[in-house]
């Protein structure tokens, strides 16, 4: 199961939980860091729109955007790279561990 489909997973999870829309989540700077532009991974936003893995991440979305996606991610509404330790992390434990991702609920 890649990643894409637990972030995926966990976009839809927060909507249903908050009522929030997807846009505003998915463009959600606390939630994904890599939208500051000071964010070391800032740069791996822009992307060929050929791009092989770029295409897979298009059908995941697709698939939770039609419902046709499983959470795979156990509920999770938050998430961090295995290599920060946020402050909210501490007091919580992660639910998933997934290609140096932790989920959280």
């Amino acid at each position: 199961m890649p990643s894409v489909e637990a972030l995926a997973s966990m976009i839809k999870n927060i909507t249903v939980q908050t009522n929030r829309n997807i846009i505003d989540i998915i463009d959600d700077a606390d939630l994904f860091s890599v939208l500051k532009p000071e964010s070391p991974r800032h740069k791996y936003l822009s992307v060929d729109a050929n791009n092989r893995a770029f295409q897979m991440c298009l059908r995941v979305t697709d698939k939770m955007l039609k419902h046709n996606l499983e959470d795979c991610c156990f509920g999770a509404t938050k998430f961090h790279r295995t290599e920060l330790n946020p402050d909210w992390s501490t007091a919580r434990g992660y639910i998933l561990e997934l290609d140096g991702l932790l989920f959280y609920l």
